[in-house]
């Protein structure tokens, strides 16, 4: 095929040849170098507001990513259900929730368990309560004593901080020594001390307490650890009757990898940690109450993952 003629349009770096037979070319021309004009004015929109980019700040930029792509943390391989505390890390926040991918426990984790159980036991002596399971006062605990004679109150009732020497100081009787005292008898020594001056004084004694959070429960403390969604301490309240089922709501409650017919206690004994395996179906959807069983102070209960 043949051509008459060609003209030649140049916009800044750009050139285009016409090709045509004579016929209509300065049309033609005229048409190609709006395009042109409309192609470079595009070209420059984009460069201004960073749509287009050269290819050495594209290169730039892709070697930016692949660096903090190298650079960000990748996920832990830890398997979250275990305290990182236990295995001589530092103790995490409560909110710190096992990842849903992570794996199941392997053969021996019984055993790494148990250790882990009888180290956080640990962190309540049996020393702190009486064989009856009360609390005795310790240094740091807020009790509140009032004292009451014939009608009259004749100790109004104030709050007392038990010192580290293990004593509080009162009214008319001065310094009284509370090591390895519950409040009850604590009640009989102040209603002794306080009859050298009163007629038959009724001494009332109780904790300050209330629950808030990082506030240590006199009555102690159980552990819930796993795929619970904020594992971490929960306390044990005045009345003593924290359940199994209760704990594990106060600690946010399961995950959804959570396996829930095969929850486990840890509780010590005199021969060491026992393991108490319980099925939250047959507590929740069974209605077998007498399996929600009632914690005591240096409880451990694991919920362990589901196996897929």
């Amino acid at each position: 095929m043949g051509f008459n003629g060609c003209q030649t349009v140049r916009h800044g770096d750009v050139e285009i040849v016409v090709l045509g037979d004579g016929a209509g070319s300065e049309e033609r021309i005229e048409e190609v170098d709006h395009n042109v004009l409309s192609l470079e004015n595009s070209v420059v929109s984009a460069e201004e507001t960073g749509l287009l980019r050269t290819g050495e700040e594209t290169s730039s930029e892709a070697s930016g990513s692949e660096k903090a792509k190298r650079a960000a943390p990748q996920p832990s391989k830890r398997r979250g259900w275990w305290p990182l505390w236990g295995r001589g890390e530092e103790p995490q926040s409560a909110g710190d929730v096992s990842s849903p991918g992570a794996a199941a426990p392997e053969p021996g984790d019984e055993e790494r368990e148990k250790a882990l159980a009888e180290q956080l036991s640990a962190e309540q002596p049996t020393e702190w309560f009486a064989p009856d399971g009360s609390p005795y006062l310790r240094p740091g605990f807020s009790i509140k004593v009032s004292v009451i004679a014939g009608g009259i109150v004749e100790v109004p009732e104030m709050i007392r901080i038990v010192s580290d020497k293990s004593t509080i100081t009162l009214p008319l009787v001065g310094r009284i020594e509370c090591h390895n005292m519950t409040i009850r008898t604590l009640v009989d020594r102040l209603t002794e001390e306080y009859s050298r001056f009163l007629k038959e004084p009724n001494v009332s004694v109780d904790y300050v307490y209330e629950g808030r959070a990082g506030e240590v429960s006199p009555w102690g403390w159980v552990s819930v650890y796993g795929a619970v969604n904020s594992p971490g301490r929960i306390n044990i309240p005045p009345s003593r009757d924290l359940s199994l089922s209760r704990a594990i709501q106060f600690a946010g409650g399961l995950n959804r990898v959570a396996r829930e017919t095969d929850i486990r206690i840890w509780r010590r004994t005199s021969e060491g940690p026992k393991k108490i395996v319980i099925n939250l179906l047959d507590i929740a959807k069974r209605g077998i109450i007498e399996k929600d069983l009632k914690l005591e102070p240096g409880d451990i209960i694991f919920v362990p993952e589901s196996v897929w």
